[in-house]
């Protein structure tokens, strides 16, 4: 079927191609090496967007175009075919159509290097929730090394060690938002915050974190940190850095397990400004930066949960 159509002169084929759903140009791309590269050169206005999903109950590659599922990728434990899209099993009830590939994480980097010659792939999600991360963190380092957009990162549960925390980070640098929970750790080398420009980031457990890592989240706009063990004087080292460069931050919530004396936390903070505390509200500190951004300090009511927030009206 595809050999007369890949006679067609570019112009031709362009035009059928053009009307061709990813199902089809899947299979035609698969035909031939010559094949593929000769379609590739029409399929590049083909957007699609990539759900990777890895749990311990299951796990599967999900391609989407305009919000239409395409093909779904399954991943078994080493039954089923190895690559090549070899067995599309329709799945009637949800109208989607199933690969099934075996664990290996050569087979799924040629599955991304594959999609990418033939789409554009306009962006990446993850949610991984596996007790074996390792399949998961090799297969987000692969996506991060080829410079693709990954829109989030949703880690409800690491069960990596140390090291495989730092790799985590590292991978995340380029994501747009980012929520990590289960880093329970006394401390991890991470000197690569200042790398971020997330819209939203959230590290549920972040007691290893310092006051400089903080400092060089400054370029995401929306940062939660839980469980932090920071004392009073690096939260203020926190303040003067902001007030130096506060970067591209709006919010910054902390919820903090060390007891933060906040006038203290204030020292050396320039055009300082106090609004005293009334009834349930609790005292707000203002300070503006070099540049000339004004920022508001707070920590909630009966908790250690410090809050430092752009005032977005003076912009």
């Amino acid at each position: 079927m595809s050999f007369p159509l890949l006679r067609l002169p570019d112009v031709a084929l362009e035009k059928v191609v053009r009307n061709y759903d990813h199902n089809e140009i899947i299979h035609l791309a698969l035909t031939s090496l010559r094949a593929k590269c000769k379609i590739s050169r029409h399929t590049k206005k083909h957007f699609i967007r990539i759900f990777f999903c890895d749990t311990s109950r299951t796990s599967y590659l999900q391609i989407l175009s305009n919000g239409l599922r395409i093909p779904r990728i399954l991943v078994d434990w080493g039954r089923g075919p190895s690559w090549r899209f070899q067995a599309f099993v329709p799945i009637e009830s949800s109208f989607d159509t199933v690969s099934h590939w075996k664990r290996d994480i050569q087979d799924f980097r040629e599955i991304l290097d594959f999609l990418n010659e033939i789409f554009r792939i306009e962006d990446f999600k993850f949610f991984i929730d596996s007790k074996d991360p390792r399949f998961a963190l090799l297969f987000m380092e692969h996506v991060a090394s080829k410079n693709l957009n990954i829109r989030r990162v949703d880690w409800p549960s690491f069960a990596g060690n140390e090291e495989m925390a730092e790799r985590l980070l590292m991978a995340s640098k380029g994501a747009i938002e980012v929520e990590i929970k289960g880093l329970h750790f006394r401390s991890i080398r991470f000197d690569h915050f200042h790398l971020y420009r997330m819209d939203q980031l959230r590290i549920e457990h972040a007691s290893w974190i310092t006051a400089d890592q903080v400092a060089n989240l400054r370029n995401c706009e929306q940062v939660r940190l839980g469980n932090v063990r920071l004392i009073t004087p690096e939260i203020n080292k926190i303040l003067l850095e902001y007030s130096r460069n506060p970067g591209q931050l709006r919010e910054l919530r902390m919820q903090n397990h060390c007891r933060i004396k906040m006038r203290e936390a204030m020292k050396n903070l320039k055009n300082l400004e106090i609004e005293e505390k009334n009834g349930a509200r609790d005292v707000i500190y203002w300070f503006t930066t070099d540049n000339g951004v004004r920022f508001s300090v707070t920590k909630a009511w009966r908790t250690e949960i410090v809050v430092i927030k752009r005032d977005l009206s003076m912009e």
